[in-house]
């Protein structure tokens, strides 16, 4: 490959490599670029361009943590095991020179990546399991002790299925609810929150043939969250008694949609 001219080489040299060390330390990470890939016509100072984006991912890179915590720099670090950036000039020769105009956007985007990145490990993203760490986990023990009083069942669980449940909605695509993930946690919680409305609005708590009848119907003790492609005999949403087991069935594009309305025309008190 040709020389880099003189004035691009010395650019990299004073604004660009002898501030390398610095952001490499405070990223931990290895930073590399390919100064053979620099447009030899570029009339801006590489040098400062590449310092502009290094320090805007580094800022970027900063939120990510602050947003994510822990689990989400965890999560980063496993994902990019080489722990190396790589600097790479966009194919577009213009924005190669464009003298960093838009270097604060470096990185802008690294929660998406992770996510999307993340997916290939487990069905639960990032996303996902960050929503669910701060609207779920802190709030599902209260309910699930309202459950065991309303119902006088001590052993009473509440299973949200989540990796089930991201499954289909991966595998559904475009037919899930839009933005499924950010709110996943929030959402499983609101389906056993509104069963719990609706059974005390109708008397169990007080009524001891509605509560035996109940243990009679879910022997095995177990409420659930089940997304299905099909609904027996509801459009949004609707309770099924199965093997024991209670069920709150929804299909991935109503995933969601239209919680208030469970237990509003099923009759509960028919399915046991």
């Amino acid at each position: 490959m040709s020389k880099l001219p003189l004035v691009i080489r010395k650019s990299l040299r004073d604004n660009w490599e002898s501030k390398k060390p610095d952001f490499e330390t405070k990223f931990l990470y290895q930073l590399a670029v390919d100064k053979n890939s620099f447009n030899s016509e570029a009339k801006t100072d590489p040098g400062a361009v590449l310092a502009k984006y290094s320090q805007a991912a580094l800022d970027n890179v900063t939120e990510y943590v602050k947003n994510y915590g822990d689990s989400g720099k965890s999560e980063l670090n496993a994902l990019a095991s080489k722990h190396e950036i790589i600097l790479i000039p966009a194919e577009d020769e213009n924005k190669c020179s464009s003298g960093g105009v838009y270097c604060s956007d470096a990185l802008q985007y690294l929660n998406k990546a992770v996510n999307e990145a993340s997916k290939s490990v487990s069905p639960l993203s990032l996303i996902a399991r960050e929503n669910i760490k701060k609207e779920f986990d802190p709030k599902i023990g209260s309910l699930r002790q309202k459950f065991i009083e309303l119902l006088q069942v001590p052993d009473f669980t509440l299973d949200p299925n989540f990796k089930g449940n991201a499954q289909v909605l991966n595998k559904a695509g475009t037919n899930a609810t839009n933005d499924w993930e950010t709110t996943f946690g929030e959402t499983a919680y609101r389906y056993f929150e509104r069963i719990y409305q609706a059974m005390e609005r109708d008397g169990f708590g007080k009524d001891d043939m509605l509560q035996e009848g109940f243990q009679e119907a879910v022997e095995m003790n177990k409420m659930t969250v089940r997304i299905t492609e099909k609904l027996e005999k509801m459009r949004y949403n609707e309770v099924w008694i199965n093997e024991g087991v209670f069920y709150i069935q929804t299909t991935p594009d109503n995933w969601g949609h239209w919680i208030e309305d469970l237990l509003s025309l099923q009759k509960l008190e028919e399915l046991l």
